[in-house]
């Protein structure tokens, strides 16, 4: 068993949710950098449920056939292939391939 918590947040609308979604990622981001080199600042994302999420979480394009829902294995949003085209490694999912990253993370997370 992991050392890492998860928790659920129930909001009562589309932009309720990005609001929550946004402070949470800053305020992880925050504390992320004051850990850096440790256990905390490798872990692997924890995936938000794909059953959750019916819209690209940072352009908000609806999911269908066509338009695939991918994880970003750093921060574990669900978004499209637009919104996620930058690979990066992260020490606590593959210390030697790329994967795929959100544009978020990408310009705004703790590298």
């Amino acid at each position: 068993m992991g050392v890492g918590k998860s928790f659920t947040v129930y909001a009562e609308n589309q932009d309720q949710k990005i609001e929550w979604i946004t402070i949470l990622r800053d305020t992880i981001a925050k504390h992320k950098s004051n850990f850096r080199g440790s256990t905390l600042s490798q872990a692997a994302a924890i995936w938000i449920p794909d059953d959750e999420v019916s819209d690209c979480m940072q352009c908000n394009k609806a999911f269908s056939i066509l338009r695939r829902r991918h994880h970003c294995r750093k921060c574990g949003s669900i978004i499209c292939a637009e919104c996620s085209k930058t690979k990066a490694i992260i020490p606590g999912v593959d210390k030697a391939k790329e994967v795929r990253i959100c544009d978020y993370c990408k310009l705004f997370g703790p590298q």
